[in-house]
């Protein structure tokens, strides 16, 4: 599904919804190696394809442990946020 809604980058436009489903993981796969440090980058663009005109509030967890909640309010006029975290 897409949006039409005009965006900064073409990858914004396609939808990722993971509903709040304990019983369902919702994954993305990385490779990793014990010890190592990475930076990850998340970027969330609202194009209000529920309909509903409030900002994005969820949270990210990485392997059954939160790594942070992310709230777009204060982002929400510019219409994306960019969410760096040192795993």
């Amino acid at each position: 599904m897409t949006i039409s809604v005009p965006v900064v980058a073409p990858y914004l436009s396609t939808i990722r919804s993971f509903p709040n489903d304990p019983e369902h993981k919702f994954c993305y796969v990385a490779w990793v190696y014990r010890g190592a440090k990475y930076m990850v980058r998340t970027i969330y663009f609202n194009g209000r394809f529920d309909g509903r005109d409030s900002p994005s509030v969820f949270n990210q967890i990485v392997d059954g442990t939160l790594w942070s909640a992310v709230n777009t309010t204060s982002d929400y006029a510019p219409g994306n946020l960019h969410n760096d975290q040192l795993l």
